[in-house]
């Protein structure tokens, strides 16, 4: 009965995701350029992914805990999980190099450079992730731990809004980043939280003062 279920579980974990490509930089369109480090230096290496607003609810940006961002999940905030699902990317380009401008637009090319995510294997139907969906470009500033940094990127316009494509389809997202110079640098300016600080001595000092003193009351 056991090896009889096996094939039938595995087809149902399959169908669970949607299987797309979604195409940030598009030659002959718009090159998605211009991501950088805190310090607002367009930058290679640096890895990127999304971030998914599953639960439709707005994204927290600026207040997550810690994660690894090279393993796909839920975030937390101050330790409680949410609906707002990270999805691992690549590492972001060096530069592309600089092509002239082209009748629908331009592609000037530019450092810091975000490519697309080719056949990704999203887990539609988890925790309310599917087609539709909201999302934002994610990148970080090196190493993520406690202090470091990161940015955020989301288009809720109407032009090339990022949001999540239908199961099977390609979908570029290039127009957003259209324009007739390179596109702006964008820092990561976001920060994940720092460790809890460690009271003084003094201060600790008191405390265990008020506290002897709140026992003696308390006594008499």
């Amino acid at each position: 009965m056991k090896v009889a279920l096996l094939p039938l579980l595995c087809l149902f974990a399959s169908t669970a995701f949607g299987t797309v490509t979604m195409q940030f930089s598009q030659s002959s369109v718009a090159r998605a350029t211009g991501f950088a480090n805190h310090a607002g230096v367009g930058t290679g290496g640096m890895r990127w992914g999304i971030v998914i607003d599953a639960g439709s609810n707005a994204l927290q940006g600026g207040s997550y805990d810690v994660f690894d961002t090279s393993v796909s999940g839920f975030l937390s905030v101050g330790g409680v999980t949410t609906d707002d699902y990270y999805f691992a990317g690549g590492l972001t380009v060096a530069s592309v190099g600089s092509t002239p401008t082209i009748p629908s637009g331009n592609d000037p090319g530019g450092t810091g450079v975000i490519s697309q995510l080719t056949n990704v294997a999203i887990p539609y139907g988890t925790g309310g992730i599917g087609s539709g969906d909201a999302f934002s470009l994610i990148w970080f500033d090196g190493a993520s731990a406690a202090n470091s940094y990161y940015g955020m990127l989301a288009n809720t316009g109407p032009t090339a809004a990022f949001t999540l494509p239908n199961d099977g389809d390609t979908v570029s997202y290039a127009a957003y980043f259209a324009g007739t110079t390179a596109d702006p640098i964008k820092a990561a300016n976001l920060q994940f939280p720092g460790a809890a600080p460690v009271p003084e001595p003094s201060r600790m000092m008191l405390i265990g003062f008020g506290l002897i003193g709140l026992f003696f009351r308390r006594r008499r």
